[in-house]
């Protein structure tokens, strides 16, 4: 349960760096936002 926990913290925290990069691209639904809101994540999780 504890590393649960921790994991939600974690997600939260690259989620606000990650989040902010829709509303400065614009156009969340865009394919270029959304592959650059997802290679943000992927480098935040080491991938």
């Amino acid at each position: 349960v504890g590393s649960n926990c921790h994991n939600v913290e974690y997600f939260a925290g690259i989620e606000k760096q990650c989040l902010p990069l829709e509303q400065k691209l614009g156009n969340p639904s865009s394919e270029a936002t959304q592959k650059a809101v997802k290679a943000c994540w992927l480098d935040h999780l080491g991938f």
